[in-house]
């Protein structure tokens, strides 16, 4: 199936861009050495083709640096020109198409922008990473090693080619996997689905000198008849392009060549090739065909010698391959016994055929079905193919019944195709928690399929099948961080999260005054403000004792602003800032006399009170002198 790539962008704050301004060129990729061999990858060179080529090498060979490295982000900017978003995605998908080998790459990455919205760096997401990574990568170097030891290397391009497609279809199983999407899956654990096949075989060819690259439409699936996703390879062989579609010439118990190095048009029956800005290869020669070198290869009019002479006089098998399909499958019908007479056949027989793209399987039954060994029914799994009840005769045929009647000659006709996970049933229990909840998100579960016990965390299209329980859990704090002119109570202590307790009503320590507000005992919060004001205003003129001088505040009483000592420096007796008598000989001036009208008030007051008191005295003297 076709990978979904998916794709989530986050904007870099404009003065940040600045960071980005030189970027350190990854080194040019291209080739590769592997073993003996120089990888070829068809990708880059057909970004180097062009307008923009300069940029789009940097940002493939960079990509292809980080990530063989497992970088967590990889700067694609040369300094020179950003790449517009939709310019990252195509040398992206140009470099995924090229390195079948980078098996740990996972499906999404993040592209940082700048300002204007073009791409600077990418984050990948990776499947394996640390010491999981170099163990994955071992073990796969060594199943690549054992495949290609079995190759020759006096063999040509095309007997290479022949013996990875052959041995990769009998050792891969179609379906559903952890790593089904990529050759890791395919190569050393044996289960893939199509991307899976076309990069097993890319990389095997790659290995061997033989250039690959990814093709990405849709297409026919021939068991199901329907159209669906898709991936197979483009190959290069003796100098020339042809396409190859590995994934259906794998049918399980057969093997067919259908798809093996045909052309564009030939492919374009049943296959539809996504459209892409760089070039793709052309693939319209016949030369290294399978049934062109095999044999095989034939076109109307039919001729009863010609396709007598490619069946297997043991197995009475043969295999052709026709453009006209329908036209030759009704003239076999009609001939088959002229082909049984001319192969020396006698007795009674039974003929049979299958079809797969333009190759058509045919196959005479001399056997009489005697001996028939009863296959028992077998129900499908979620994950495993099952079968219905059919009967296996000693030579291999395969019928539907034990007297002979119908012959199988697809096994789709008797498959049961798994049924998928059903994820419904909810099991509470710490195995099954997807989040423990806060005070944001409720606490959620993944379902459970009820009918195989898998939980849908482990399943790579179950991960939106969960459900939430319960409300939500706040993290309340001991103090009164909420707080306003209703009073205070204890709030949530999560960034962002405004949940509070009950409000209780504030306690005044004290009634405001001029300067001082009313603030609550408990949590601080101020009440009342101080009333008249709240910053202090020096008001003319200077006030004075016998110490220093200063200016009283307009707006309260018994504020002291801006205070000093008295000083006389220029010598005058008389204090500098606010003209009072000054000396500094206390003997002689043991007050310092001031000018202020609170202070002449003052001496008036003393003056008549010391007047009195000499009257009041002279009065009482001269009553006793009398």
């Amino acid at each position: 199936m076709k990978k979904s790539f998916l794709f989530s962008v986050f904007l870099l704050v404009a003065i940040f861009l600045s960071l980005f301004n030189s970027y350190a060129h990854a080194e040019n990729t291209e080739p590769v050495e592997s073993g003996e061999v120089e990888i070829e990858y068809y990708g880059r060179a057909a970004l180097s083709e062009l307008e923009g080529a300069e940029e789009y090498l940097f940002a493939y060979d960079a990509i292809t640096a980080g990530i063989e490295n497992a970088e967590a982000e990889i700067d694609v900017y040369n300094g020179k020109r950003a790449l517009s978003v939709d310019e990252l995605t195509m040398v992206f998908e140009v470099y995924r198409r090229d390195r079948a080998d980078h098996f740990w790459l996972g499906n999404a990455y993040s592209v940082m922008r700048n300002s204007k919205g073009d791409a600077l760096a990418l984050a990948p997401s990776y499947l394996y990473e640390g010491q999981a990574l170099i163990a994955a990568r071992n073990e796969y170097d060594r199943a690549v090693s054992e495949i290609l030891a079995g190759i020759n290397p006096e063999w040509s391009e095309f007997e290479r080619e022949l013996y990875i497609h052959d041995y990769l279809a009998g050792e891969i199983t179609y379906t559903e996997a952890e790593n089904a999407h990529n050759s890791f899956g395919a190569i050393v654990e044996g289960k893939a689905v199509c991307e899976g096949y076309a990069e097993a075989f890319q990389y095997l060819c790659q290995r061997v000198g033989i250039q690959s690259f990814i093709a990405i439409g849709s297409s026919v699936n021939p068991s199901t008849s329907s159209p669906e996703g898709h991936a197979w390879n483009y190959v290069r062989i003796d100098g020339k392009y042809y396409q190859v579609d590995l994934t259906w010439n794998d049918q399980g118990e057969k093997l067919y060549h259908a798809y093996f190095n045909v052309t564009d048009e030939e492919i374009s029956k049943d296959h539809d090739t996504t459209e892409v800005a760089f070039p793709l290869p052309v693939c319209d020669s016949v030369e290294k065909n399978y049934f062109t070198v095999m044999g095989g290869r034939i076109s109307a009019p039919f001729s009863v010698s010609e396709v007598a002479a490619l069946f297997d006089q043991k197995t009475h098998t043969a295999s052709v391959y026709t453009v006209d399909v329908y036209d030759f499958t009704g003239w076999f019908e009609r001939n088959a016994s002229s082909i049984v007479l001319s192969l020396g056949i006698v007795g009674s027989f039974r003929y049979g055929y299958s079809v797969m793209g333009c190759e058509v399987r045919l196959e005479l039954l001399t056997c009489k079905h005697l001996r028939m060994e009863r296959v028992p029914e077998l129900q499908p799994t979620c994950t495993e193919k099952g079968n219905l009840s059919y009967y296996i005769c000693e030579c291999g045929a395969k019928f539907n019944d034990i007297f002979a009647t119908k012959r199988i000659t697809d096994m789709a006709e008797v498959t049961l195709y798994p049924t998928g996970h059903l994820f419904d049933e909810e099991i509470v229990d710490e195995e099954h928690i997807r989040y423990e909840g806060d005070c944001n998100t409720k606490r959620s579960y993944w379902y459970d399929c009820s009918r195989c016990d898998v939980i849908a965390k482990d399943d790579k299209e179950g991960e939106s099948y969960y459900y939430t329980v319960g409300g939500f859990c706040h993290s309340v704090e001991e103090g009164f961080g909420y707080k306003d002119e209703e009073g205070h109570a204890r709030k949530c202590s999560v960034l962002g999260c405004t949940y509070h307790e009950e409000i209780f009503p504030h306690t005044p320590d004290r009634e405001a005054t001029d300067d001082t507000p009313s603030v609550c005992t408990e949590c601080g919060y101020i009440i009342t403000p101080a009333k008249n004001h709240t910053e202090h205003t020096p008001r003319e003129p200077w006030e004075m004792d016998v110490d220093g001088h200063w200016h009283a505040c307009s707006g309260c009483e018994g504020q002291r602003l801006e205070y000093s000592e008295h000083s006389d420096k220029d010598g005058d007796a008389l204090c500098d800032a606010c003209g009072a008598p000054y000396t500094n000989n206390e003997a002689e001036n043991p007050i310092k006399l001031t000018i202020t009208e609170q202070g002449i008030v003052i001496l008036a007051v003393l003056a008549v009170a010391v007047a009195v008191a000499v009257a009041v005295g002279l009065i009482k003297a001269l009553r006793r002198y009398n």
